[in-house]
């Protein structure tokens, strides 16, 4: 007997390649939104795991496109604007108080960032359906897990002075992130009511959860998502302008909050006295606002008692303290940049990544933790997300069906 020749589709490296893939990105679709709801450092391990996997599937079918991929990506002004701002952190390590502890965080922020950005673009070119799936059954069964443990005693969720978070708080944000990847796969495969479901489902869990900063996120990715499809380009535009200036504009912030809360004859809120401390802090050192004070001063700053307690959390305060002016235009740069090209990207997709990015910002603003290297983390692996699905929007052409030689003829009675 003549030895099995393979055709293309056969060939074993190949198909390795592809059980590879469907188990590396089943291991970030479907294992990271679930071990969140119970684990908050298992985030750290699955994104290697699964990188890694779709790296040697990469190397056994055709490395050369993702070598390509990444170079375009490298190359474009949002890559040279990440690249810029991670050369920025490093020099801010020269006049840092806390130079080591600053290294070991740029070297962590750096890698995953790296892992993620390598590993979305050795993605196959064409991802399999039935891979893609994964993704919206990782979120469905990570939004029920997070409903049931809110209901049964994790209800009430907040943040503690030292900026650690709850572990169901990290869940509901890792599922105000992962939902919008996974409701643009279903919609662009004609799964509407699926993807509604599943919206309300991610909705119900941060619902019981009550982590009002995941609900507004939420909330401010939907109406992103809505005016969107109404006009993609002005809504990505208007984000985009949005985003820069309340970066550019954040030490001024404090000010015109403080001016505009003198007009009230109310109780001042309790956050009022994080806009006095924000205040107190800029006004004596406004020559420092060039330069920053260098990376991981604010924590450690905090720590050791160099800061006031109410020092404010929020990453446009954190980027301005620890990189100045240089940092704070080169990240509304970075975001604008984003937002506007993903305006321009492919139409049923590009309204879930202006969405998705609308929450990111919320949540960085509003929430105290989302300069730990969980959130980079969890937004390296929303990216490879994102990724898989625009590979997923390809279209196949049924063949012609051709009239067979044998076929008899019509008949011409009536």
């Amino acid at each position: 007997m003549p030895p099995r020749t393979f055709q293309a589709s056969e060939d074993p490296a190949l198909l390795t390649a592809q059980l590879l893939v469907r188990i590396g990105f089943g291991v970030l679709a479907i294992a990271v939104p679930v071990t969140a709801a119970f684990s908050r450092r298992a985030l750290f391990v699955l994104l290697p795991f699964g990188a890694a996997l779709i790296l040697i599937a990469a190397v056994l079918s055709q490395p050369r496109r993702g070598w390509d991929r990444l170079l375009s990506a490298l190359r474009s002004p949002i890559g040279i604007a990440a690249l810029f701002l991670c050369l920025w952190s490093a020099l801010s390590l020269l006049w840092t108080p806390y130079p080591v502890d600053g290294m070991q965080r740029l070297l962590k922020v750096v890698s995953t960032l790296a892992l993620a950005t390598v590993a979305a673009a050795f993605l196959p070119e064409r991802m399999r359906l039935s891979s893609l799936y994964l993704l919206p059954i990782g979120v469905a069964l990570a939004s029920v897990m997070t409903f049931v443990i809110a209901l049964n005693g994790g209800a009430h969720i907040s943040g503690t002075p030292e900026g650690d978070s709850f572990t169901l708080q990290r869940a509901v944000i890792a599922l105000i992130i992962l939902v919008w990847p996974a409701l643009a796969m279903l919609t662009t495969r004609g799964r509407g009511p699926h993807a509604g479901a599943l919206a309300v489902g991610v909705a119900a869990g941060a619902i019981a959860a009550r982590s009002p900063p995941a609900l507004l996120a939420l909330s401010v990715g939907a109406l992103a998502y809505a005016a969107s499809r109404f006009d993609l380009r002005r809504t990505a535009l208007v984000l985009a302008l949005a985003a820069a200036m309340l970066f550019i504009a954040a030490p001024a912030l404090p000010f015109l909050i403080k001016a505009t809360a003198s007009f009230s004859t109310g109780a001042e809120p309790h956050w009022m006295r994080t806009v006095d401390v924000w205040v107190d802090i800029v006004r004596p050192q406004k020559a420092r606002l060039i330069t920053g004070h260098g990376l991981e001063t604010m924590l450690r700053g905090m720590l050791a008692g160099y800061l006031p307690p109410g020092t404010p959390r929020s990453i446009l305060f954190e980027v301005w303290y620890e990189l100045g002016v240089v940092g704070a235009v080169t990240m509304a740069f970075l975001l604008a940049r984003a937002f506007w090209t993903a305006g321009k990207g492919t139409p049923g997709v590009a309204p879930f990544l202006v969405a998705a990015l609308a929450a990111a910002v919320t949540l960085a603003v509003l929430d105290a933790n989302m300069a730990q290297l969980w959130w980079v983390t969890l937004l390296g692996i929303a990216a490879i997300c994102f990724a898989a699905v625009l590979n997923g929007q390809y279209r196949t052409k049924r063949p012609v069906a051709r009239p067979s030689i044998d076929s008899p003829p019509r008949s011409t009675a009536f």
